[in-house]
């Protein structure tokens, strides 16, 4: 008993008291197995969905403008000259965002859709979900979706896209779905007719920031090469 004891000790030293590079690197991964193979089959069968929690990995979502390069010099590989962008609108400077500027820019796609302003101030995350954000799932059915709702469903991409849906009809029984990410210009060619088994969940909480553990995590494994074991 006393052995056991003795190496209970020792790794308790070493994750919790030794202050090492090591130590916060063997935390990292047991945090993440944890989460992996224990937090998240638990909440899947709480919340009805094989995606309970989300990252949010790009700026698909944001209302705020980004510096993008709008004119790249191929032969020297290097950026001449950039611009900040929102919506496929350019500005000359960082602009600060609130909803009614968002709107003013970027409400078009959204009027082609019958939504107002009035409608959208009333949508969830209707100041736009941020990279790095965590995103909590719950399962849905198609009749429980509306106009305005940010889902996750998959596509012909790797990764599963979190975007609001802009738009919803019945063929035949079967319900469709068009979404857009509110910081993109248009709807990209994977969700103008989304189908019900495409979804994995309703979005209907998000965590600022704390995403970010996730996304420096998985540059430390691909750092490292290690990228395989975190698909």
């Amino acid at each position: 008993m006393s052995k056991i004891k003795n190496v209970f000790n020792k790794i308790w030293n070493f994750l919790f008291e030794e202050d090492s590079i090591f130590s916060w690197i063997t935390i990292l991964i047991i945090s993440f197995l944890l989460i992996k193979f224990v937090v998240y089959p638990i909440l899947s069968l709480l919340f009805g969905t094989s995606l309970p929690l989300v990252t949010v990995v790009s700026g698909s979502m944001e209302h705020r403008t980004v510096s993008e390069c709008v004119s790249f010099d191929d032969a020297n590989k290097e950026c001449l000259d950039y611009s900040y962008v929102m919506c496929g609108n350019f500005y000359n400077e960082s602009q600060e965002v609130d909803l009614d500027f968002y709107w003013n820019e970027c409400s078009d796609k959204y009027l082609e859709q019958d939504i107002s302003f009035e409608e959208f101030q009333s949508f969830p995350f209707n100041n736009g979900i941020n990279t790095g954000d965590i995103v909590i799932l719950f399962g849905t059915t198609p009749e429980d979706v509306s106009v305005g709702d940010v889902l996750v469903f998959r596509t012909s991409h790797k990764t599963p896209i979190i975007h609001r849906i802009i738009g919803k009809w019945s063929i035949q029984e079967k319900t469709f779905f068009k979404a857009k990410g509110d910081h993109n210009e248009k709807s990209l060619n994977d969700e103008l007719a989304i189908r019900e088994e495409q979804i994995l969940g309703k979005a209907v909480f998000r965590i600022p920031l704390l995403g970010y553990i996730k996304i420096y995590f998985n540059r430390f494994m691909i750092f490292f090469g290690l990228d395989k074991y975190i698909s």
